[in-house]
């Protein structure tokens, strides 16, 4: 499985068939472009952030990494930041995952052409959201918990670990 999940912490927006977008275009339409880039990390460190936000891309996808950006779409109600993401890539595939294993907060969303297809959101295996039918993985991983059903569908997602490895994320504050 995936390191970065049994390191106890992951938090991003992975926004697919995203085009030809780069990070600064990417920045300006979520009205960041006043943020200076402060720095680079791999993927993996990226999920360890105290300050900023982290923008990278790889091939047609881009990475969003910031807990609270995270929650917008974790939520029941849709806010203001999803929305915004909503409007630049209307038509692209985005995966949201959220596990923090020290306190036992899980979560996932998945969006196609701006519409929530499962959402589900979980602390200390009490349920607080949970939108949508369960996808196929789900049910094909039924005895994973939730951890490593995160871990499945990021590696399906990127192809694998090296993958991940060779990820630039511009840490921007």
């Amino acid at each position: 499985m995936i390191r970065c999940f049994s390191m106890n912490k992951l938090y991003s927006i992975i926004i697919s068939d995203a085009g030809e977008i780069t990070v600064d275009e990417v920045l300006s339409k979520l009205a960041l472009s006043n943020l200076q880039n402060i720095g680079t990390k791999d993927f993996y460190d990226a999920q360890f952030i105290s300050k900023g936000i982290g923008i990278g891309k790889y091939e047609d996808k881009v990475i969003i990494v910031e807990d609270s950006k995270v929650f917008d779409f974790l939520l029941e109600e849709i806010g203001s930041f999803e929305k915004n993401v909503y409007s630049i890539f209307p038509e692209s595939t985005i995966s949201v995952f959220y596990s923090y294993s020290v306190a036992d907060i899980y979560g996932f969303s998945i969006i196609n052409n701006s519409k929530r297809e499962r959402t589900l959101y979980t602390i200390e295996n009490k349920t607080l959201t949970d939108i949508g039918g369960k996808l196929d993985v789900e049910y094909i991983n039924q005895d994973l918990g939730m951890s490593d059903l995160i871990d499945f569908m990021l590696y399906k997602l990127f192809g694998g670990e090296q993958v991940l490895d060779n990820i630039s994320i511009g840490i921007y504050g």
